[in-house]
């Protein structure tokens, strides 16, 4: 996931950055429907947290139990 222009960094340094992600992670993703997936960032948002988040915990929940 490229950082994106107009943050304080410098080009190397977002060059640098992108390098960094692109070696070590990974997206995984899924389809959903617009509507189920604006209700699930709804959702998240209204417990304090983001779909990404909650995703990865999700993940490591599942990783961890099966």
């Amino acid at each position: 996931m490229p950082i994106a222009k107009g943050t304080n960094k410098t080009d190397a340094q977002r060059r640098a950055e992108n390098k960094y992600f692109a070696s070590h992670f990974k997206v995984v993703g899924c389809k959903l429907s617009i509507e189920a997936a604006e209700k699930f960032s709804e959702k998240a948002k209204a417990n304090g947290s983001n779909a990404n988040a909650v995703l990865k915990e999700l993940i490591q929940n599942y990783m961890e139990n099966n």
